[in-house]
C-alpha cells in the first residue's frame, strides 16, 4: 500500500506508528501490524506542513502536532481516537515539540507566516503564547535541540525573508533553502558528545544541496 502513493515525507517511525505527509500534504496515521505490514487507520487528520510526535501530558501515549494553516493538537485518547485542541495566535508552515523551559514537559514551537513563535505548556491542555517571537516571514521550518550541552534546549529555523530569500538564521556555513523544499536535523555524527547539524533542500526549484556542519564545541 506504501509503495502505491506518492510520498511526499516521511515524517517519523516511533512506537510502532508511522506518520507520512502525501504529496497534496494530507497526513495518513499507519499501524505498525508487525512483520514489515502498515494498515492504514480511519483516524481523521487535517491538511498540514508539519507534523511531529510528542507526549505533551505524560500519560504515557503519544501526541500529534500538525502545523498548517494554523498549529492543531490532537491528544491521544488512548484508545485508537484523538481529540482536537487549536493552538491560537499563530499561523505557520514548521513546527515541533521540545521542553523549553525545562520543567518536564514538552512545549511547542512554530515557524512560518507570522514569525518564529513559542507556546508554553501550561498543563490541562493548554498552550500559552508567550510573546516570543525570533522573526521572519513566509515558510518557515524549525527544531529544538540541545547544541552547546548546557542541559535547555536551543532553536534553529529557516525562514522566508521579505524580499523573498531565504535564510537560516544567521548561522555561518550554512545555504539559503528554500523552507517548503527542506529539512534539519541534529545528531552526533562523530560520537564528541555535540550535536552537529545536517540540512537537505533545494536553493532553487530543482537545485539541492546538503550541508553537514560539525559542532566545534564552542
Amino acid at each position: 500500500m506504501l509503495a502505491s502513493m506518492q510520498i511526499f515525507r516521511v515524517v517519523d517511525l516511533l512506537h510502532g506508528a508511522i506518520m507520512i505527509l502525501d504529496i497534496i500534504r494530507l497526513p495518513y496515521l499507519y499501524k505498525n501490524d508487525g512483520n514489515d505490514v502498515f494498515t492504514q487507520t480511519s483516524v481523521s487528520l487535517p491538511n498540514g506542513s508539519a507534523v511531529d510526535w510528542g507526549d505533551y501530558n505524560n500519560d504515557g501515549y503519544l501526541d500529534i502536532l500538525i502545523n498548517g494553516s494554523s498549529p492543531v493538537v490532537f491528544k491521544n485518547n488512548g484508545d485508537g481516537t484523538f481529540t482536537s485542541i487549536s493552538v491560537s495566535g499563530c499561523t505557520g508552515y514548521g513546527g515541533g515539540w521540545g521542553d523549553y523551559d525545562n520543567d518536564g514537559d514538552l512545549d511547542i514551537h512554530i515557524a512560518g507566516y507570522s514569525g518564529s513563535r513559542l507556546f508554553r505548556n501550561d498543563g490541562n491542555d493548554t498552550f500559552y503564547n508567550t510573546g516570543i517571537n525570533w522573526g521572519g516571514s513566509g515558510y518557515g521550518y524549525s527544531s529544538f535541540c540541545d547544541y552547546d550541552n548546557d542541559g535547555d534546549s536551543d532553536y534553529a529555523f529557516y525562514s522566508q525573508n521579505t524580499d523573498d530569500s531565504y535564510s537560516a538564521s544567521s548561522v555561518e556555513g550554512l545555504p539559503g533553502l528554500h523552507p517548503s523544499h527542506a529539512t534539519m536535523a541534529f545528531g552526533d555524527y562523530d560520537n564528541d558528545g555535540y550535536l552537529d547539524y545536517l540540512t537537505s533542500g533545494e536553493t532553487g526549484w530543482g537545485y539541492s544541496t546538503h550541508s553537514l556542519l560539525r559542532n566545534n564545541h564552542n
